[in-house]
């Protein structure tokens, strides 16, 4: 049992350090550097094979493919990093989770998104429709919400 909740806590950390570094580099420059993918998507892997987890739990990654491929149809309104985040997130969370932590975060952007839209509209009369702002600190805050509900 105690090898299960440190493999579990190793896993965590290893996550942790991954979203809070790759949300600050997307907070400051909106992008993130390719080492850090495959540093930590690495990581993931030789986690899983170590811990002998199911195949299926590489199966996570299929939310970071999905945004990569909806990323390429609609011609950059999905950025890259995010989809690669979390094809890398997928490799510490699973499936349920990493699904779980998008829709969150989506949901908690959309409505920084609209708020934003409203007040440039009601404030300054500007449509507001093509903002740009970074997605993974949206994603720390869904996590951190997630923790707090204990979903």
């Amino acid at each position: 049992m105690m090898a299960v909740e440190k493999s579990d806590m190793v896993r965590g950390i290893f996550f942790w350090v991954f979203l809070l570094a790759a949300a600050w580099q997307d907070f400051r420059s909106k992008s993130i550097a390719v080492w850090m993918f495959v540093i930590f998507g690495a990581a993931g892997f030789i986690l899983n094979l170590v811990e002998r987890v199911s195949p299926l739990y590489f199966c996570g990654s299929v939310v970071g493919i999905s945004m990569l491929v909806a990323g390429a149809g609609l011609k950059g309104a999905v950025g890259a990093g995010d989809g690669c985040f979390f094809v890398v997130s997928g490799l510490f969370l699973g499936l349920t989770e990493n699904a779980r932590l998008f829709c969150i975060a989506l949901l908690l952007s959309g409505i920084y998104g609209l708020g934003i839209y409203v007040y440039k509209r009601l404030r300054y009369g500007l449509n507001a429709g093509k903002e740009i702002f970074p997605f993974l600190p949206f994603v720390v805050a869904g996590e951190l919400l997630l923790l707090l509900l204990d979903m």
